[in-house]
């Protein structure tokens, strides 16, 4: 069994078909059991496998059940992977331990913000980056303060760190505030710790998701159920057991085969 897609791209109709032929060969039962689970379509999901491929060539060096995998689990979660909206997406890399090329499942920011809006209990979604020359005012306690006025008069100069404040039905808000420190340590421990200077991600996105991830404890589980599902996917390599969708909980050492900078500050 060939474990990698061999496509070509310069014709579009073949490209799908031979997807299609290549894990209904190859994975045809898991396959079909679990898009009818998703509610997804064969042929749309065949389609979104070959567009992920225009934009990144590089993930026919994958596996194919990383490259399914991650797909599966865009459907799971109801977010296209790899569309316009930014919502997931998939990354190549090596797994150090199995010498493979295997594709990275990313939520993007945007992704947890929708999720989060399919929730009966969420009103309003609102993060933010704080510069140095911002009035900011900052303080927990029995009631959260929190007052933010942007810089608006040129460079405002260091980023302090981001907040995130979601705002429920009952009246309540939820307040996460990350600062510089904490994301520097994160930014230690990323594979492309490139990939949160200002110059790769101008808006802050990689810095909101910090926040953003936190909220997800907030939110009931039995409300949203796929928000609990991104601490189980998100930038984990994917594999599939017993029809379901799992991550590999052995930490290993992922080297990007591709310029995952450039693919987060297009998505995330």
């Amino acid at each position: 069994m060939n474990n990698k897609l061999i496509l070509d791209l310069t014709d579009g109709k073949k490209a799908i078909q031979t997807v299609e032929k290549e894990l209904l060969s190859d994975y045809g039962e898991i396959l079909t059991q679990m898009l009818g689970d998703y509610g997804y379509d064969l042929k749309r999901f065949v389609i979104t496998i070959v567009n992920a491929v225009k934009k990144n060539p590089r993930l026919m060096q994958c596996t194919k059940e990383s490259l399914l995998s991650s797909v599966l689990a865009s459907a799971q979660l109801g977010l296209e992977i790899d569309s316009p909206m930014g919502y997931c997406y998939m990354i190549p890399y090596t797994n150090s331990r199995n010498g493979c090329i295997e594709a990275k499942f990313i939520v993007g920011y945007k992704g947890i913000v929708e999720l989060l809006y399919r929730s009966n209990h969420v009103l309003k979604v609102n993060s933010k980056m704080v510069y140095e020359k911002d009035e900011f005012e900052y303080k927990e306690g029995i009631e959260t303060v929190l007052n933010h006025t942007p810089y608006i008069k040129g460079d405002a100069g260091e980023r302090l760190g981001t907040y995130t404040v979601v705002k429920l039905k009952n009246g309540e808000n939820i307040v996460i505030w990350v600062s510089a420190k904490e994301i520097n340590a994160l930014k230690l421990k990323s594979n492309t710790p490139e990939s949160y200077l200002p110059k790769n991600d101008p808006t802050g996105n990689m810095w909101k998701k910090s926040a953003i991830r936190q909220i997800i404890k907030y939110i009931p589980k039995n409300d949203v159920p796929d928000l609990a599902k991104v601490e189980s996917f998100d930038n984990k390599i994917l594999h599939i057991e017993n029809n379901e969708i799992v991550s590999d909980d052995v930490q290993q050492d992922y080297k990007s085969e591709t310029n995952e900078t450039s693919m987060l500050k297009e998505f995330i």
